[in-house]
């Protein structure tokens, strides 16, 4: 059997992240993994490498032609020239997936951020998060809304959902101070009311820096989810005494088997 793996790096940086941790897990398993950046132009590139602490190396430049090659087949319907979540197979060459189960995460400790140039909004929120029961709430709109995502990802973290899982953390935690992060700020405020709490919106993060959320959102003692992998990550790389996450995931499948046995599903 062939020990070289390539996996490819697609999507935004909640998708890298997971394909990192499968890079990792097949290295945990005695392959030599490479990765295939397949990522620059989605949302804001190739961002794991630019913000995260990472072990890996990149392919040889001829695997990119070649994977260019099998990609016209893949879309052809030879689904057999990949190894997908769905067609796994350790045998080929090419790991071309988004990898969102346990069983493709390897234990313990997967990433950690790169220290991080923070500007002066972004530092006072995080001694406000670390003097005090800080929950993040993440509340994705914008391209989920829209074709062909919204048949996806829509409608899901209705507003009950999030006053739901508001209502849990205030029963959980003594004064919580509560942090949003979302592409619709203007939703937010609208629509999720807060009362007798601490609220801060955290609405400069645009683009490129929208990484800084996910960093924010790791700094907090707990974590309100949104059907998004970013969110996701933003709990993942914390050490949180409290999450909250949507059971369901998606409107067109089962949801993904990712989540910690420790977090509470509604």
């Amino acid at each position: 059997m062939i020990r070289k793996k390539i996996v490819v790096f697609q999507g935004g940086l909640g998708n890298q992240l997971f394909q990192y941790a499968f890079l990792s897990k097949m290295r945990d398993l005695g392959y030599k993994p490479f990765y295939l950046n397949h990522a620059s132009d989605s949302h804001n590139g190739f961002e794991i490498q630019k913000y995260f602490v990472t072990n890996m190396k990149e392919c040889h430049p001829i695997f990119y032609s070649i994977f260019r090659y099998m990609e016209k087949l893949y879309r052809h319907g030879a689904h057999f020239v990949f190894s997908t979540e769905k067609y796994f197979s350790v045998r080929k060459i090419f790991q071309c997936g988004y990898w969102q189960d346990l069983r493709f995460l390897p234990n313990g400790e997967i990433v950690k951020f790169k220290k991080l140039s923070l500007d002066e909004n972004n530092k006072r929120m995080i001694d406000i998060m670390n003097s005090s029961n800080s929950i993040a709430i993440h509340v994705r709109r914008g391209d989920y809304l829209l074709p062909p995502h919204n048949k996806v990802f829509a409608g899901i973290c209705t507003k009950e959902y999030y006053q739901k899982a508001i209502n849990i953390m205030k029963q959980k935690l003594d004064n919580p101070k509560f942090f949003f992060f979302s592409n619709d700020m203007e939703w937010v405020k609208a629509n999720i009311q807060l009362e007798d709490v601490d609220s801060y919106y955290i609405d400069w993060n645009i683009g490129d820096k929208s990484v800084f959320d996910m960093y924010l959102m790791s700094q907090c003692k707990g974590n309100i989810l949104a059907n998004s992998t970013f969110s996701f990550w933003g709990a993942r790389l914390g050490k949180n005494n409290i999450v909250i996450y949507p059971k369901k995931w998606f409107n067109t499948m089962e949801p993904p088997n990712i989540f910690p046995s420790n977090w509470i599903g509604i």
